[in-house]
């Protein structure tokens, strides 16, 4: 994976580079190609296979998951314009409430205590 800006396609039905003893160990799958075997992952075939890794502006590591490759690959493209542009959002920060906001601005904010009543209420409301 790379540095931010970039977000990654993995497979996460397939190791991408199985040891000697995994290959070994396990048969070709069905979906090896005639030029690359590959080989089942102990996920195989369980949730969604396609995973984009990347690391948000913050520096945190995200994934999201996909049944299928083009879906990946078109999100991961998004992504990765997003984060250059610098116009990246946090899918998670919508799923904040405004009490929640509202409550944490009352705590670390220093006001008269009036003040602090009256933004008080208006944030119960």
């Amino acid at each position: 994976m790379g540095t931010s800006g970039t977000a990654s396609v993995y497979d996460r039905w397939h190791p991408s580079r199985p040891s000697e003893a995994f290959k070994a160990a396990h048969e070709p799958c069905q979906h090896s190609t005639k030029t690359k075997p590959l080989y089942p992952a102990a996920i195989h075939g369980t949730g969604k296979q396609w995973q984009v890794r990347y690391r948000d502006a913050d520096g945190k590591q995200r994934k999201e998951h996909f049944h299928k490759k083009t879906d990946a690959n078109n999100r991961a493209s998004a992504i990765q314009a997003d984060l250059q542009r610098g116009q990246y959002i946090d899918p998670q920060a919508g799923k904040e409430t405004l009490a929640s906001v509202g409550q944490r601005w009352l705590e670390s904010a220093l006001h008269k205590d009036s003040t602090a009543e009256s933004a008080r209420a208006c944030i119960q409301l």
